[in-house]
């Protein structure tokens, strides 16, 4: 009986280890082939967090709460690894706050951004690391216009601050275009309608700020160029996509 005891154990041991082994290989199979949707959920967060940042930031309040509404889920960093970072919860609070409902404040009145590089990496049973470097630009009228970025609500330069930390434009008239470059992360977890954001974060980036010349074309966009139209196959032209991509394929 003693035997038979022994025997059974290590038969359901085998059966769990088995089991166990099994479920990973195919958890793994099904993150892998993710990664696609992975990419393209990443690519087009980014392009719409940046042509939300579009109009002034007293207009475009509706436009960020859409877009947390979208694209970000609900997400807690209690018993997490990703203790940091602007999560859905954190930003609304920061639109909702108004501190840069100020009439002083810039316009952005035209948004490009870029992503290459992208590594893309497991995170628990329902959550996936995606970093990336990215490259982007603004261009504005007036002075530190709020904008999203991937730390928050924040303000693009152009004009000095007060001792009390407010904007003081330098002309509210002037146009000026702002190239931003950097790296950031974001944590998305797989929900009921896809894969959302859970939390980003920015590692920094440089920035390089020009004023335009009123009747000038625009100069510093991403690649070099400031044509407003693309010509088709046909002969045909249309506005140039206001978000560019790079490269990067998936780990």
């Amino acid at each position: 009986m003693k035997f038979r005891n022994v025997n059974r154990g290590l038969v359901l041991g085998a059966a769990l280890v088995l089991g166990t082994a099994v479920y990973v290989g195919i958890d793994n199979a099904r993150f892998k082939d993710s990664k696609p949707e992975l990419e393209d959920t990443v690519k087009r967060s980014v392009e719409a967090i940046a042509q939300s940042n579009v109009g002034k930031a007293d207009e475009i309040e509706s436009s960020w709460m859409k877009l947390l509404s979208e694209y970000f889920t609900n997400y807690s960093y209690i018993s997490n690894i990703h203790g940091y970072g602007a999560t859905k919860n954190s930003i609304a609070e920061e639109i909702g706050s108004g501190w840069f409902d100020d009439d002083d404040l810039g316009k952005i009145t035209k948004a490009k951004t870029e992503i290459s590089n992208i590594t893309i990496s497991k995170s628990g049973s329902d959550g996936a690391n995606v970093e990336f470097e990215y490259s982007a630009y603004y261009e504005y009228t007036g002075s530190c216009p709020a904008y999203m970025s991937f730390d928050g609500i924040s303000f693009l330069d152009g004009g000095d601050y007060d001792d009390y930390g407010n904007p003081i434009p330098e002309d509210k008239n002037a146009s000026y275009g702002e190239s931003l470059s950097g790296e950031a992360e974001m944590y998305l977890l797989r929900t009921d309608s896809g894969w959302k954001i859970g939390s980003m974060t920015n590692y920094g980036y440089q920035m390089d700020i020009k004023r335009l010349d009123e009747d000038a074309e625009a100069e510093g966009s991403i690649d070099g160029s400031s044509d407003a139209e693309s010509e088709n196959s046909d002969g045909t032209s249309e506005p140039s996509s206001d978000v560019i991509y790079g490269g990067g394929e998936p780990s």
